[in-house]
């Protein structure tokens, strides 16, 4: 009786040892979660607040060459169609940049006017 008693006396010693290892853990890894979904939601402001900029500089950028169309093609920017019109834009300029003087000093106007208000 008296082993017994002994025995199940360690067992409950042992249990509430790796109880309370259990117990630390849990709380370490709660405290790790709560951490990240901080991290996550900061994150995810972060993410909004640059999309947020990213677009209003595509609408400044649509809105101040709107009056610049691509030569040879008086192609201008829509929001959909800014990136496309940028490298067609881009690509006249390459081919004869001798040509395209005062349109390169035109661009370089509108790029620092957007880029002193937007960024």
């Amino acid at each position: 009786w008296a082993g017994r008693s002994e025995r199940l006396r360690k067992m409950n010693v042992a249990f509430e040892e790796q109880n309370a290892v259990l117990q630390r853990h849990t709380q370490s890894m709660s405290s790790a979660r709560e951490r990240l979904e901080q991290e996550l939601a900061l994150e995810e402001r972060r993410t909004l607040a640059l999309q947020q900029q990213l677009q209003a500089v595509r609408q400044a950028l649509t809105a101040s060459f709107a009056s610049l169309p691509v030569p040879g093609t008086g192609e201008t920017p829509t929001l959909g169609t800014l990136d496309f019109y940028m490298a067609r834009l881009h690509g006249a300029i390459e081919r004869d940049p001798a040509q395209h003087e005062k349109l390169i000093v035109r661009i370089k106007e509108i790029l620092a006017q957007v880029a002193s208000e937007h960024l």
